[in-house]
């Protein structure tokens, strides 16, 4: 079930990366690089404050919703769902009325998007489908569904419908030759409301599978007794993580727009999305670390696990590296030819990125490390540092440089953030993580790769 869930997470990942990508190719060919920037920031936007109105009831129900679903308490479950689903809601609404107070000031003078004023509402009713959305997929997820969590997931976290169906109905569009910054903006937000629909309705179906209450669920299960104020108190700890980590890997498109033009927005758009193709193999190979991981800390046999996940990072780092040296020699004439000619200038920004991208898979899975052997409270000063040097880097360098310094800025808070990290691992597990290229390494994790593919298929055709 665990590695199941691995690899629907992984695979998904990988497709909606896939499908975000060829969503960017036709934006920027239909657009004028001045609308795809302000599209940028809008998708960047809703990427973070789809984090706010949850207020950390996504997390609070990965956390409680497993022990419910596994002890039969139906009632309960429904009960933590729908106080859980009251607070997204009434926080949401809050964020959506305050930000179209504020959105005009934000828009025209902070993030100087003037563009955009004009299409708030549609921004804003995305937000809130957005957010909700979120919130049903991590229902899902903490009900270990994770195929419905991977399909239902939004624009923060890589679902597949989401990803694929924006990408189907804006190509539509191009071809017909409807395809504008509104009808773009539009697509986003009937997909994400189609979503949510479905959402529900398959949550509905799922609690009514669950078994028949028992007795004592309750004290069993004391979470779900919790009042709303008792939900958010165990949720703002959690929300501040989940917020730290969108500002740090979602705020380029409003510092570059705070320091550079519309164009300048779209052309960093573009360089990021194709950078992120270098971490592709990482997302698969890292598919089957989580449960080995867990498995071998909980064995304490840690001289196997740092050889796994050095042998797992060397095996991810060798495509990498690959195409990084494909990026180098023939990337602006890709740039050209899959964005438009304009596109051709974010040769030097992807150059700038892909480094920050090379460093983040040489560094080892730290991301996966940390968590799985219960050092959860590591990862928000390791992002933390991250987000600080990031911020600070793209401030002092974009003031000068306009967007090659925020993308700067960006390649230096993965340096730091991958450095603390990795110190991290080593003093609190005594291993390393950073990629090894030994051979003899890398051969005993395609061995491994292998062989738990093997049983996951194996698993999947005894279910068949």
């Amino acid at each position: 079930m665990l590695f199941s869930g691995a690899l629907w997470s992984g695979a998904g990942k990988l497709l909606s990366m896939a499908s975000q990508l060829l969503l960017t190719v036709v934006l920027a060919r239909a657009l004028p690089p001045s609308e795809y920037g302000l599209f940028f920031v809008a998708i960047s936007s809703i990427m973070i404050l789809a984090s706010v109105g949850t207020v950390g009831m996504d997390q609070v129900i990965v956390r409680f919703a497993a022990p419910l679903a596994s002890a039969g308490a139906r009632s309960a479950m429904r009960r933590l769902a729908i106080r859980c689903l009251t607070v997204v809601l009434a926080a949401t609404t809050a964020v959506c009325i305050s930000l179209f107070l504020l959105l005009p000031w934000l828009l025209g003078v902070v993030i100087n998007a003037p563009g955009l004023i004009e299409y708030q509402l549609v921004v804003l009713a995305w937000l809130f489908s957005a957010t909700v959305q979120r919130f049903l997929a991590e229902t899902f997820r903490g009900m270990h569904d994770i195929r419905m969590a991977t399909l239902l997931g939004g624009v923060r976290n890589n679902g597949i419908s989401n990803a694929v169906g924006a990408t189907l109905v804006i190509t539509v569009l191009w071809f017909s030759g409807l395809l504008s910054l509104e009808t773009a903006l539009l697509s986003m937000l009937l997909v994400s409301v189609a979503i949510v629909f479905a959402g529900f309705v398959a949550l509905r179906r799922r609690l009514r599978e669950l078994p028949d209450d028992v007795g004592g669920e309750g004290e069993q299960v004391p979470h779900a007794l919790l009042p709303v104020g008792g939900l958010v108190r165990e949720g703002w700890p959690l929300w501040t993580a989940i917020m730290i980590a969108a500002l740090y890997t979602q705020s380029g498109a409003w510092l570059v727009s705070a320091f550079d033009s519309d164009d300048g927005v779209a052309l960093f758009g573009v360089a990021q999305r194709l950078a992120l193709v270098l971490i592709a193999p990482a997302l698969v190979i890292n598919a089957v670390l989580p449960p080995v991981v867990a498995t071998l800390h909980a064995s304490g046999n840690m001289p196997k696990l740092e050889r796994t996940v050095r042998s797992l990072a060397g095996l991810s780092l060798l495509p990498c590296a690959a195409l990084v040296v494909v990026l180098l020699i023939c990337g602006k004439t890709l740039l050209g030819q899959l964005f438009g000619d304009f596109y051709s200038s974010a040769f030097t920004l992807l150059m700038v990125l892909c480094v920050g991208q090379l460093i983040n898979v040489a560094a080892g899975a730290w991301q996966i490390v940390l968590p799985m052997t219960g050092r959860r409270h590591f990862m928000l000063g390791t992002v933390l540092a991250a987000l600080f040097a990031q911020a600070t880097a793209s401030v002092a360098l974009g003031s000068y440089l306009g967007v090659l310094g925020v993308a700067i800025g960006f390649s230096v808070g993965q340096l730091v953030g991958n450095l603390v990290g990795v110190v991290l691992v080593r003093r609190s597990l005594g291993i390393w993580i950073f990629a090894s290229v030994d051979v003899a390494v890398i051969k005993e994790a395609v061995t491994m790769i292998r062989a738990r593919l093997g049983r996951g298929r194996a698993k999947l055709a005894e279910g068949v």
